[in-house]
């Protein structure tokens, strides 16, 4: 394992819903979205994954080739299980870990069988996240998990993969824009990487996900001021190439926004390969990436609402 090289991707799946409940063999191929959509019972029509979309998702994995992708916006296990079989050509071991969203967008990882690598899946969703409030301080939950994936050698973890999608931005009465709650997230996240690190001394550990916020905010200020490391930073990629989702305003102006991360541990950063990794961007014919979205309608048509993070590394 020490010296071995991995293709590691972080990716906002956006809904990936796919139930199939009355699939009988048949191929996608030619199916009309309503056709597709009659695969799953009928409580789970409404929020099925477009085909289209599954198939440019599967489009830029396959493309991608990592061999672990760390997936954020599950819906369950055989969402998972159904995406890898029928998109994925079945390429890949499946780790689902269900945590405490109420949306039932989860986080799994998808490890390359042919790597042939030995992992373990840990879920930590019932973490303590102290929550400190202008009403108050309360404790609470993750709003999804930190799911935890350890890359084994021998009995020893050789990389600790952390994944988390921290709390949106949806607004409750008592949490403006969720801040309160994601940067009790945030503590808690560093707290549990510093566990790790304290646990397996010398082992190198990576958080990946969407964090819903920039790393300059105040609510992420716990993570900025640990000694994690933004991959892009060490790759020296521009500001400009780095946006992971356009938000489309009440204006219509289209804002490019960094909300998705992996961040290395000290261990991880001399390890770091710059070629190939980065943001990767959807491409269109002739395998050519096509322009960010510039409109609402364009930014519907992406495959998910976020792009992919790329991370080659050695341990």
């Amino acid at each position: 394992m020490p010296g071995a090289r991995l293709k590691i991707c972080s990716y906002n799946v956006e809904n990936l819903f796919l139930a199939l409940e009355y699939h009988r063999g048949e191929p996608f191929d030619g199916l009309s979205e309503m056709q597709f959509r009659d695969l799953a019972l009928a409580q789970f029509r409404r929020r099925q994954k477009p085909l289209r979309k599954l198939w440019g998702l599967a489009q830029a994995m396959l493309d991608i080739s990592a061999d672990i992708f760390m997936l954020v916006e599950v819906g369950g296990a055989d969402s998972l299980h159904n995406f890898n079989r029928h998109f994925l050509e079945n390429r890949y071991d499946v780790y689902f870990l269900e945590g405490n969203s109420k949306r039932n967008i989860d986080l799994g990882f998808l490890v390359r069988k042919e790597r042939h690598l030995s992992v373990e899946a840990h879920s930590n969703r019932e973490l303590p996240v102290d929550v400190h409030a202008y009403q108050g301080s309360y404790r609470a939950k993750f709003s999804r998990d930190v799911a935890e994936l350890r890359i084994l050698d021998g009995d020893h973890p050789a990389l600790i993969c952390l994944l988390t999608h921290l709390k949106s931005k949806i607004s409750s009465d008592q949490d403006f824009r969720g801040t309160d709650l994601r940067s009790g997230e945030a503590r808690a996240l560093k707290n549990l990487y510093e566990a790790r690190r304290e646990k397996f001394p010398g082992v190198p550990i990576l958080i990946g996900g969407d964090f819903n916020a920039d790393l300059g905010s105040e609510e992420l200020k716990p993570l900025r001021e640990s000694d994690l490391t933004d991959f892009q930073d060490l790759i020296g990629t521009a500001p400009e190439e780095r946006t992971t989702i356009i938000h489309i305003n009440y204006h219509a102006e289209a804002l490019h926004q960094v909300i998705d991360y992996i961040l290395v541990s000290p261990e991880l950063k001399n390890g770091v390969i710059a070629e190939g990794s980065g943001v990767y961007r959807y491409k269109g014919f002739y395998d050519i990436p096509d322009p960010l979205p510039a409109t609402l309608k364009e930014k519907f048509r992406l495959p998910s609402d976020h792009y992919p993070l790329v991370l080659n590394v050695e341990l």
